[in-house]
């Protein structure tokens, strides 16, 4: 009887409580409709938008006053892990007259204004950090994997040029095979492994060292691109991957998603400072396979902020190949390369050539692997599935996420039960930034910086 009286008091104190609330609002609201919105008593609501909008404007500039000597630093040891280099290329990329200039090789021409051949930087001023980010072909579940999407991006810290180099699949460097049809550079992380790829791809580049990478699974590409915000990423990743239709292959769709990666500078890179930078770093990184570290990428963002760096100005890209001075492009000044009309034709197909069952097949893995015993045999079936973020293949968010949740659930158990505490939280901190990612998607990309 006690515990109901407790209950019924805390109760009616509750609902006192929320009546004054009421009463309060209400009054102000009557309030200020009187006197005048504007006048002396502006309403409830305006003042509550008005506490939002401030807060979000202050956000970053607290974020940057606290954490000042961190970027700083950051920033030191972005410079330090960069290697000297010259500032601009002495030969430009230019195209016949008979080919239309289109967006990116007008801006490259307002950049070689800036920055005369002749007036190259010296190597003590000047950093440049070099990064690959390539897509691989690899199935659900399994290791070996070729270089589908090669692209180099080249980061100078001191005068805050971004140069994309796209190398085409199929240029030729020796991968070990008989078969010279076989040896291209595509064949060369699979045959030789990613070191070796790392330094073929710096011999066709040119551009210094590559010490950082970023690897792409056809289910991360997805998943970054639903995070930006394109309704059908299935069909976005297809019209980037295709090559049907055009004049030379596999030399415009390297041209096109290397356009595609320019313009994700261009659209995003005011959105990598402050909180939200924070939260895109590290569910970036958490979704992808790389070797950079979120104090390096901090320390690039603020490098190249540092510098004036523009978003329209501060992007070049070139190519590499043997047709790359004529190609037929894409339209360009779209925020999308996925053509309705170009790609309504193709027919979406998974790597096995069937349209894709991803959930049936997890499932049943997943019933596979509830029979194991022995932990090994769970991690061997389910780490490389985890890694590959497979889940973001499945169209339907309920289902999506509870794959996800019983993958890395089970995954987690069998580290625990093997006694690897590290790996296990390893796996619950990138899933946590992941979560984060995804959730605060729109709150991240809805509200551009101007």
């Amino acid at each position: 009887m006690l515990k109901h009286r407790r209950h019924r008091r805390l109760l009616l104190r509750s609902m006192g409580g929320l009546l004054l609330v009421f009463l309060g609002f209400a009054t102000w609201d009557g309030l200020s409709a009187l006197t005048g919105v504007g006048n002396y008593l502006p309403p409830p609501g305006l003042v509550a938008d008005g506490w939002w909008r401030w807060s979000v404007r202050n956000l970053d500039t607290s974020y940057r006053s606290m954490f000042r000597r961190q970027i700083e630093r950051d920033v030191r040891a972005a410079k330090q892990a960069a290697h000297p280099a010259a500032g601009v290329d002495d030969v430009p990329i230019a195209l016949p007259m008979h080919v239309e200039p289109i967006r990116a090789f007008t801006v490259a021409g307002r950049l070689l204004d800036r920055y005369p051949p002749d007036s190259a930087f010296s190597d003590s001023e000047h950093h440049r950090l070099n990064v690959l980010v390539y897509g691989v072909d690899s199935r659900l579940g399994h290791e070996r994997a070729r270089a589908d999407a090669i692209h180099l991006v080249s980061i100078d810290l001191d005068t805050g040029l971004v140069e994309v180099v796209s190398v085409p699949r199929g240029l030729y460097s020796n991968a070990g095979y008989k078969d010279k049809n076989s040896n291209i550079i595509a064949n060369v992380l699979a045959s030789r492994g990613r070191e070796r790829f790392l330094r073929s791809v710096e011999k066709i580049c040119d551009k210094g060292p590559i010490s950082y990478y970023i690897e792409i699974g056809f289910s991360q590409a997805i998943g970054i691109l639903e995070l930006l915000g394109y309704k059908n990423p299935a069909l976005e990743l297809q019209a980037l991957r295709t090559r049907r239709g055009f004049q030379y292959g596999d030399v415009n769709r390297s041209y096109n998603q290397g356009e595609f990666i320019c313009l994700l500078f261009r659209k995003y890179f005011p959105l990598l400072t402050g909180v939200k930078g924070e939260v895109l770093i590290r569910g970036g990184l958490a979704l992808v396979e790389s070797n950079l570290t979120v104090e390096l990428c901090r320390g690039i963002v603020y490098a190249l902020e540092k510098t004036g760096f523009s978003s329209v100005d501060g992007v070049r890209h070139e190519m590499r190949g043997r047709f790359r001075k004529r190609f037929v492009n894409l339209p360009s000044g779209v925020d999308t390369t996925a053509d309705e009309k170009a790609v309504s034709n193709l027919r979406y197909k998974s790597l096995h050539g069937r349209r894709p069952a991803v959930a049936a097949r997890i499932w049943r893995l997943l019933a596979r692997c509830r029979r194991y015993r022995k932990p090994e045999s769970v991690i061997r079936r389910l780490e490389r599935v985890v890694e590959q973020h497979a889940w973001l293949q499945v169209p339907v968010a309920d289902e999506r996420w509870r794959l996800r949740d019983s993958l890395v659930a089970m995954l987690g158990r069998a580290y625990l039960v093997r006694g690897d505490t590290v790996k296990y939280q390893a796996l619950k901190s990138r899933m946590h930034e992941e979560y984060v990612l995804f959730k605060n998607r729109e709150r991240l990309f809805s509200l551009q910086r101007k």
